[in-house]
């Protein structure tokens, strides 16, 4: 089969035609598409930690925290809400839940929104003790986690992000090797079955932060997790326990720790010998909460102080692809029985493109790999008159795929000589128009000679 060839000279005066007549394309945009993939729409989440009041302290701080906690439910759509432990200051005792953390967490009960809670150290303690998993039955008591768990693991509302909850206390409050590796070999587990490429944890006592008197606290959940966050690509730790915001980033992990401070104003920490900042480090005292609008790139942090202030942050963590390929366009056009040179075409765009397949009435008849923006041809040559289904799936390298299905028409006879050119797609419509078919190659030399005749008159 060949296809038309034109060939324009003299600034397109002279034309030299083909014998090959010139056709007109009917494009059928009849189609189905099964599959056309995500749309990642922003989402907000919440994220308060240490919030505990008690029967025995100054409870101005939690309380000035939970009115900002019930301003932001009404003015925000959160998809959940994050806490980093501490819900009281003794998580053993049901009276501190009776009296100050159901009364204040009603504005969330209320609002429906999903809460996911992280074990502190303060809700395993009694008055006089400093608990172990026995005291943690009150908190569990009190706390509904999905399965009452808790560890355990959720997914972001549009399969974007991966969420684990982490228990630090198993290395403090309740040291306990048995608990300790059942964790691991629960959290190793999780990530080898999590497809999900943006991994955020939530845990109360940090690997990093600003609390000098913390300092010491942080070894040990380097040892049992960094290596492991290392390895499985964890982006983001989220922590509370040091009563202060706090941002670090080491090892490719952006490390944030927020919550209730002993000051209700903002002020910021000076660095510390014990502490060993790096730079880029930052951190601030003052009682606040932390809205988080997950995107396409990242999250935009923004902390709301009690005091009225407020500070925003970027924490760049790309999503690297949630989409299944995107159809560009559709060329089917109709084609004639006994004429060579139609083909059926489709054009897909993906920053990960790999193979593709395509079926007529089901069979497959073609298979190979496609590269974004390029059109996958097939040929028609051999198809009869009549009208043919073809579906045509595309695949990505990160398993993600897309199906249309197209019909294509084949009319019997030869196609027509037109002197017109009608090409239309999905997403674009052009015409070019060519001169009536008639032109031939002595007119072409006459006008060359006229042409020529008129060049040298002027010369005279």
């Amino acid at each position: 089969m060949k296809k038309i060839s034109l060939v324009f000279l003299m600034f397109s005066l002279i034309i030299i035609s083909s014998p090959k007549p010139v056709y007109s394309i009917d494009v059928n945009l009849d189609r189905e598409i099964i599959d056309n993939g995500p749309v990642f729409i922003p989402y907000k989440f919440l994220k308060i930690s240490d919030s505990q009041e008690s029967t025995t302290g100054d409870n101005s701080g939690p309380e000035a925290v939970f009115s900002l906690v019930e301003t932001a439910i009404q003015e925000h759509d959160f998809e959940f809400i994050l806490h980093g432990g501490d819900m009281v200051e003794f998580g053993a005792v049901q009276e501190e839940y009776d009296t100050y953390y159901w009364p204040l967490m009603s504005s969330i009960n209320n609002s429906g929104i999903p809460i996911y809670i992280a074990v502190g150290n303060h809700d395993y303690r009694g008055y006089t003790s400093s608990g172990d998993e026995d005291d943690l039955n009150t908190w569990l008591e009190n706390v509904y986690n999905p399965g009452n768990e808790i560890y355990f693991s959720f997914d972001g509302p549009q399969n974007d992000t991966h969420y684990i909850v982490l228990n630090s206390e198993y290395y403090f409050e309740d040291i306990n090797a048995t608990r300790q590796q059942a964790q691991i070999d629960w959290l190793i587990s999780d990530l080898n079955s999590n497809p999900l490429e943006r991994i955020v944890v939530l845990i109360h006592r940090g690997m990093y932060g600003a609390h000098p008197g913390h300092a010491a606290e942080k070894p040990p959940i380097v040892t049992a997790f960094e290596d492991i966050f290392i390895q499985y690509g964890i982006d983001v730790v989220l922590a509370g326990h040091d009563h202060c915001f706090y941002y670090g980033h080491r090892y490719g992990i952006d490390h944030i720790t927020s919550g209730n401070a002993a000051t209700t104003g903002v002020r910021p920490i000076p660095d510390h010998p014990d502490v060993g900042w790096q730079e880029g480090d930052m951190a601030l005292e003052g009682n606040h909460i932390s809205i988080f609008e997950a995107t396409e790139t990242g999250f935009n942090v923004e902390l709301i102080f009690t005091d009225g202030t407020g500070l925003n942050f970027t924490v760049d963590v790309p999503i690297i692809d949630i989409y299944s390929p995107r159809l560009l366009s559709i060329d089917n056009s109709t084609a004639y029985e006994e004429t060579d040179g139609f083909e059926i075409s489709w054009i897909f765009d993906d920053d990960y493109p790999d193979n593709y397949s395509i079926f007529l009435e089901n069979n497959s008849v073609q298979t190979g790999l496609w590269l974004s923006g390029r059109p996958i041809s097939y040929s028609v040559d051999t198809l009869t008159a009549g009208t043919h289904m073809f579906t045509i799936t595309v695949e990505d390298t990160k398993g993600y795929s897309f199906s249309v299905n197209t019909s294509m028409k084949v009319l019997p006879g030869a196609a027509p000589i037109t002197s017109s050119s009608t090409t239309t797609t999905s997403s674009l419509t052009t015409t070019t128009t060519k001169p009536a078919p008639g032109w031939n190659i002595v007119t072409a030399l006459l006008l060359m000679s006229l042409t020529g005749m008129l060049i040298r008159k002027r010369r005279r």
